[in-house]
C-alpha cells in the first residue's frame, strides 16, 4: 500500500524551520550578545557555596559572599543559654544594601531591643535580590539550625514581586548569580523546581537556550527565548505556555500562604512586616492573626530615608527597626522622631541681586548637606548610569561599605560633567517637600525667573497651547529652580513622568492617546500622550530625570541633627569655589505609628525560656515542601 505524500504539509514544515533558523541567526544571536556579558562569567563557582553548601547555593542562586558582621555565616548555630534569638528574613532591604556596616535594620533592631535590658541576638538572613521562595529555602535548609525563637519577615519581602517568585531568573538583572529554584502548585500541594546546571556557564546556557527545557517552558512566567528575542526594548510578555491559566496573583497568594504556614508550624513565633513603600497588594493576608502576626505601617518614603537605588538609608533602617521594636514589645503604637521639611530654607547673606547665574556644568562636585553633614546627591531615576557604575565598581570586589562609598563619590563627581546646565523641580504630591522630593528635569539650557511653562497638544493639523505655570529660581546665582503650577506630580516610574491633568483635559478637550508635550519658554522638554487614567504620561526629550537621594556609606541618625535647621546644595567648581544654596528648612518632631493589627502575644515574653509551643495553629495538611522536588 502506497502512502500518499502531502506536499503542502512538507512545505509548511520546511517554512517553519526556515523561519526558526532566521530567528536564531539574527534575533536570538543579537539578544544573547546583549545579555551574555563578561562580568557574570568571572567565576564558575557560586560565591555562596562555601558558606551554605553547594546544593542550597544552587537553589537560592543569589550572591551571598558580601557578609556583614551580623550575617548568619558569622554567627554560631548554638545560642547562649537564656538568650533570645531573632532571625530577620528578607531581600536587599533586610540585608542592608547601599548602607555601611552596622547600618542595616537587623543591627538597629538588636540595638533597640537590648536598650530595654533584654539579652537578644538578631541575625541577618537577608538575600540581595531575593524573593520569598528563596527566603523560605534559606530558612528551611539553613535557618532551622540556628535555634530561632522568632522570625521576622520583611519589611518589603511580601510586597507583590512576581518577577522574583514566579520565575527562575528575575527580569531586573541579567546577573548569572540570580538563577534560583521556585515552588509551583501540583494538585494543591507545593513542589520545588530546581534550576538546571551545576556551573554558572551551564546555568546560563540552559536558561537562555533558544528552545528551553520543559521546566522553564512550563513553570517560568518569563517568555521562552525564541519569543523574548523578538520583543522590542522595555516590552514585556507573559509566557503563553505557563502551566496555569488562572491569575498568577492568585497562584502567588496560595504558594506564599502555604510557605508561611509551614514556617509557623515549626513552633517559632512568626511576624510579617509590611510597609507601603511599594504598591503592595493584600492578597497574601491569608492566615494573618492565626498563623502569624502582621505588622503594617506607613514608611516615610522620602528624603532622607532612601538611598541611591531607593533602598532604606541608615536613617530609614533606624525607623524600620524602631517600629518593629515597639511592636514586638506589645505596644499599640510607635512614636519615632523624624525630620520634616518645608519651604526653601533661610536666606543666605551676601547674595548680589541680578548677578549672572552659574550653570551646573561648571561644577566638578555637587552634593547636598543637612546642616554641616554631607548626606546625598542627585541621581538618575532610570538608574542606567548608576547600574553601569555599580557594575564597574563591583568588578573590583570592594567590601560593602567601600563599594557604596565609591558609588556615591563617582556620582557626586560625574553628574554635572556634561550638557546639564539647569535643574528644574516638578513639585511632588501632598506631604512631600517641594524641593527635596520633587522630580528634577535636567535641561541643556539656562533657566531664568518667570520663564513660562506651556502644555501643547496636536490633533492632526490642529495645534493648541495653554499656560500652566512659570519658573521660580531658587537663587539668582545658580540655575536651579521649580515649576510653579497647580498640576502636581502624580507618580514617576523610571523616565515616565505622570502628571494629574483633569482640568487640562477639560480645557483642551483632550482624548486618550493624544500627543502632548511640555515646553519651557518655547523649548520642548517633555513629550508623551494622554493616558487612559486621566493623566499625562510624559518622557524627557533629551536628558534623564533626576531625584535627590541619600548616600549610604556613612552612618546617619536623626539624633545627630538639631531640632531645626537647613538643607543645602553645595557645589564646587574647577577653581575650588563653593556655592551654597538653601533647598529647604527642617524641624524634628515625633511621629505616631498606630498598629492596625495588635500583637497577640509580645514576642519578647516567655520565649527566652526555650518554650516554642506558641498559640500558632497552622493547617499544613496540604503542604509538602521540599519533598519530591524536581532537580
Amino acid at each position: 500500500m502506497r502512502i500518499k505524500k502531502n506536499p503542502a504539509g512538507w512545505w509548511c514544515t520546511v517554512f517553519i524551520l526556515c523561519i526558526a533558523a532566521v530567528l536564531h541567526f539574527y534575533a536570538y544571536r543579537a539578544y544573547i550578545a546583549r545579555v551574555d556579558t563578561p562580568w557574570p562569567r568571572k567565576t564558575d563557582r557560586l560565591p555562596s557555596a562555601e558558606d551554605i553548601g553547594t546544593e542550597t547555593a544552587r537553589r537560592i542562586g543569589t550572591h551571598l559572599s558580601e557578609h556583614r558582621r551580623n550575617d548568619f555565616v558569622n554567627v554560631p548555630g548554638q545560642k547562649k543559654s537564656g538568650a533570645l534569638r531573632i532571625g530577620c528574613f528578607g531581600d536587599s532591604y533586610t540585608y542592608g544594601a547601599e548602607v555601611a556596616e552596622g547600618c542595616d535594620y537587623p543591627f538597629f533592631l538588636e540595638k533597640k531591643l537590648r536598650q530595654q535590658g533584654n539579652d537578644i541576638e538578631v541575625i541577618n538572613f537577608g538575600i540581595k535580590g531575593g524573593g520569598f521562595h528563596q527566603a523560605f529555602i534559606l530558612w528551611d535548609e539553613i535557618g532551622r539550625k540556628y535555634d530561632l525563637d522568632c522570625i521576622v519577615i520583611g519589611p518589603v519581602m511580601l510586597d507583590w514581586r512576581e518577577e522574583r517568585d514566579l520565575t527562575f531568573h528575575p527580569v531586573f538583572s541579567r546577573n548569572i548569580y540570580y538563577y534560583h529554584a521556585r515552588y509551583v502548585l501540583r494538585d494543591g500541594n507545593l513542589q520545588r523546581i530546581d534550576v538546571l546546571g551545576r556551573t554558572n556557564r551551564e546555568r546560563f546556557q540552559q536558561y537562555y537556550s533558544f528552545f528551553p527545557p520543559w521546566r522553564y517552558l512550563r513553570y517560568d512566567l518569563n517568555p521562552p527565548r525564541f519569543l523574548e528575542c523578538l520583543l522590542p526594548p522595555n516590552r514585556e510578555l507573559r509566557n503563553p505556555f505557563y502551566y496555569r491559566l488562572s491569575d498568577y496573583m492568585e497562584e502567588g497568594a496560595v504558594i506564599n500562604s502555604q510557605l508561611l504556614a509551614n514556617m509557623a508550624a515549626s513552633g517559632v513565633k512568626l511576624i510579617v512586616t509590611k510597609s507601603d513603600i511599594a504598591a503592595a497588594l493584600d492578597y497574601w493576608k491569608i492566615g494573618a492573626g492565626k498563623i502569624y502576626d502582621l505588622l503594617e505601617y506607613s514608611y516615610p518614603a522620602r528624603f532622607p530615608y532612601l538611598t541611591l537605588q531607593n533602598h532604606f538609608s541608615s536613617m530609614g533602617n533606624e525607623v524600620v527597626a524602631a517600629v518593629a521594636a515597639y511592636y514586638m514589645q506589645g505596644n499599640a503604637a510607635a512614636e519615632i522622631p523624624l525630620l520634616f521639611f518645608h519651604g526653601q530654607g533661610i536666606n543666605v547673606p551676601g547674595r548680589i541681586p541680578g548677578q549672572a547665574p552659574c550653570n551646573l556644568a561648571q561644577f566638578v562636585s555637587a552634593t547636598v548637606y543637612i546642616d554641616n553633614v554631607e548626606v546625598g546627591c542627585f541621581v538618575d531615576i532610570k538608574n542606567e548610569f548608576l547600574m553601569r557604575r555599580y557594575n564597574e565598581i563591583s568588578k573590583q570586589e570592594y567590601p560593602p561599605q567601600r563599594m557604596v562609598q565609591q558609588l556615591f563619590q563617582s556620582y557626586a563627581r560625574d553628574f554635572y560633567q556634561g550638557s546639564i546646565l539647569s535643574l528644574l523641580a516638578w513639585p511632588a504630591g501632598h506631604g512631600k517637600s517641594p524641593m527635596l522630593d520633587a522630580v528634577y528635569l535636567a535641561l541643556d539650557f539656562e533657566i531664568r525667573e518667570g520663564m513660562p511653562v506651556h502644555i501643547r497638544s496636536r490633533r492632526g493639523r490642529r495645534f493648541q497651547e495653554v499656560f500652566i505655570g512659570s519658573i521660580h529660581c531658587f537663587d539668582s546665582s545658580l540655575t536651579m529652580g521649580m515649576v510653579r503650577t497647580k498640576f502636581g506630580l502624580k507618580s514617576c516610574n523610571g523616565n515616565l513622568l505622570e502628571i494629574s491633568s483633569e482640568k487640562i483635559r477639560e480645557a483642551f478637550f483632550l482624548k486618550d492617546g493624544m500627543d502632548v508635550s511640555v515646553a519651557i519658554d518655547g523649548r520642548e522638554v517633555l513629550s508623551g500622550k494622554v493616558g487612559s487614567n486621566g493623566s499625562l504620561h510624559l518622557y524627557p526629550v533629551k536628558l534623564p530625570l533626576k531625584r535627590l537621594r541619600v548616600r549610604g556609606d556613612i552612618s546617619l541618625s536623626v539624633d545627630q541633627f538639631a531640632d531645626s535647621g537647613n538643607v543645602w546644595f553645595v557645589g564646587v567648581d574647577a577653581r575650588n569655589r563653593v556655592i551654597k544654596l538653601p533647598l529647604a528648612a527642617y524641624i524634628k518632631k515625633r511621629e505616631r505609628y498606630p498598629f492596625k493589627t495588635p500583637l497577640r502575644e509580645p514576642a519578647l515574653r516567655g520565649l527566652a525560656t526555650g518554650e516554642k509551643k506558641s498559640s500558632l495553629v497552622a493547617d499544613t495538611s496540604s503542604v509538602r515542601v521540599g519533598k519530591d522536588a524536581v532537580r
